[in-house]
């Protein structure tokens, strides 16, 4: 957010602390949201998931580029912290670890590696984008982004996940089963 962070300072006429509360009280609300929602992945299956925290970052992003008063100020905060840095986080880590038994670790790498990568290049995008079009217009053409390649890269990236999922299952019950011979 940092690069956004003087101008939405100024459109809110928010003080450095004051902004510093907003997004604290957001994250901290999503982090207590993690709890709940993180459990849901063992639930609902990973398509549905991924697409439901690809929708809420674009949400996010829509409701930033929109924000007129405090609360939806906060609102768009809390979406963009659930969703970019929590639950898509959780879901790349919890996927790699899951459905990746050889080479696990190397999953984990690329996952970690694409999370530096992001954290390396989306400030540089940001400060480009708020200094071309200005924060209201760049959290918008970020929405816009989103929605056009998010969306369609994730349900590629998915294809076959159902085959994946079910020997997932299938193995994680004769493991289960087996553990439980060996122990009973």
């Amino acid at each position: 957010f940092g690069p956004y962070t003087d101008s939405v300072r100024q459109s809110f006429d928010l003080s450095h602390g004051d902004i510093g509360l907003l997004f604290s009280l957001a994250t901290g609300m999503a982090g207590l949201l993690m709890m709940w929602a993180g459990r849901k992945i063992d639930d609902v299956d990973l398509r549905t998931f991924t697409l439901l925290i690809c929708v809420t970052l674009i949400a996010g992003c829509f409701t930033m580029s929109t924000a007129t008063s405090i609360p939806t100020l906060m609102l768009a905060f809390f979406l963009l912290r659930i969703s970019g840095q929590g639950l898509m986080m959780h879901a790349s880590f919890t996927s790699m670890a899951r459905y990746f038994d050889k080479e696990r670790g190397k999953a984990i790498s690329v996952a970690s590696f694409g999370m530096a990568l992001a954290q390396a290049t989306f400030p540089v995008m940001a400060k480009t984008l708020n200094s071309n079009f200005g924060w209201r217009d760049a959290w918008y053409y970020s929405a816009l982004f989103l929605t056009i390649t998010l969306i369609p890269m994730m349900l590629w990236l998915l294809v076959g996940h159902k085959e994946r999922h079910e020997a997932f299952l299938r193995d994680n019950e004769e493991g289960q089963h087996a553990a439980s011979q060996k122990n009973g």
